[in-house]
């Protein structure tokens, strides 16, 4: 795949986009910080019958007894499966498809019409209950193939993260890096082909800011992702050095890209859309309840296209376009 010739110049403006569900300023704020979040995408009943469905493989496969905590002995429970089949059709909702629209361009999206996979559930018990809560300095990547990664590939989509329980601060909420598609997007520019972990690699050596964040390494979290679950620590929202200057505090960089670390929380039915080139981490669960979601894609037909004849850019597509400073072309 070759790489892209870009133009710099004056941006365009997203005139065309017809707003179904969510509105200019989530639009905006998802090309410029690489995500939004769309409330009651789907049934929070429905959400909490699949809930109920992913309970009962829990029992089959780890004898977990929902009624019994002391039976959560994993602190985190993967099911790899992905369904299609009721009730988890119920939550392929012309609202969700819709937002998913928004962002992505009508006609664009493999299945904008089918109710699509729901699946690969790391069941989150009681991760890192046993240590302090804080940022991790470990585990940060984007989402890609492992081979070889474009800026413009079509099997990126986005990063949808659907919550099918409660998940409030610190309890087990997927960490992001809001601001980093836009590092990702200018090192695949420029490094294109490269593995997902040589591009990984490569951003963190290229942000003097993810170097920071992932300067703790393998070390920091004591290998808590596979220990088991130890006596939880009480919720309290003490700071440390790591959360002050990663969640607290905004960093512009020299491009002028502004990064923070945003911990998602919600409720059952809520989706977060992330901008898959968006650098995102696991986090400790100090709630005491078990944390359910799942990660969606949202393949496209074809790859992204940066310079169109007829300016008509999807909002991910002028997300890159504004990180590569891409006009459109005369």
């Amino acid at each position: 795949m070759p790489k892209p010739a870009y133009r710099l110049g004056h941006l365009c403006k997203l005139d065309f986009i017809m707003e179904r569900v969510l509105s200019s300023e989530q639009i905006e704020q998802f090309i410029t910080r690489g995500w939004t979040k769309i409330e009651a995408a789907f049934d929070p009943k429905i959400a909490l019958e699949c809930q109920d469905f992913l309970w009962g493989k829990l029992h089959e496969r780890y004898d977990v007894v929902r009624e019994d905590k002391a039976t959560w002995k994993p602190p985190m429970a993967f099911i790899a499966e992905n369904y299609n089949t009721p009730p988890f059709d119920g939550c392929a909702t012309e609202r969700l498809r819709d937002g998913v629209i928004d962002i992505i361009g009508k006609d664009r999206w493999v299945a904008e019409n089918e109710t699509g996979q729901w699946g690969w559930w790391p069941v989150n018990f009681s991760v890192g209950a046993d240590q302090k809560w804080d940022v991790p300095g470990d585990q940060w990547h984007f989402d890609g193939p492992t081979e070889a990664n474009f800026v413009q590939q079509a099997s990126n989509g986005l990063l949808m993260i659907c919550l099918f329980s409660s998940i409030g601060p610190r309890g087990g909420g997927t960490l992001i890096v809001e601001g980093s598609h836009q590092i990702v997007a200018r090192y695949l520019a420029e490094n294109p082909g490269h593995t997902q972990q040589e591009g990984i690699k490569g951003c963190i050596a290229s942000s003097e800011y993810l170097q920071r964040l992932s300067a703790c390494g393998e070390d920091f979290v004591e290998n808590a992702w596979s220990s088991h679950r130890g006596p939880i620590i009480p919720f309290e929202m003490n700071l440390t050095p790591r959360i002050e200057e990663f969640m607290n505090a905004t960093f512009t960089d020299e491009f002028a890209t502004e990064l923070r670390v945003i911990e998602l929380t919600g409720e059952p039915g809520d989706v977060y859309l992330g901008h898959p080139l968006m650098f995102h981490s696991p986090s400790f669960n100090h709630s005491g309840a078990p944390r359910f979601m799942c990660n969606r894609k949202t393949p496209l037909f074809e790859d992204m296209k940066f310079e169109r004849e007829d300016a008509e850019y999807s909002a991910l597509e002028e997300s890159i376009r504004r990180a590569l400073k891409i006009s459109v072309a005369s």
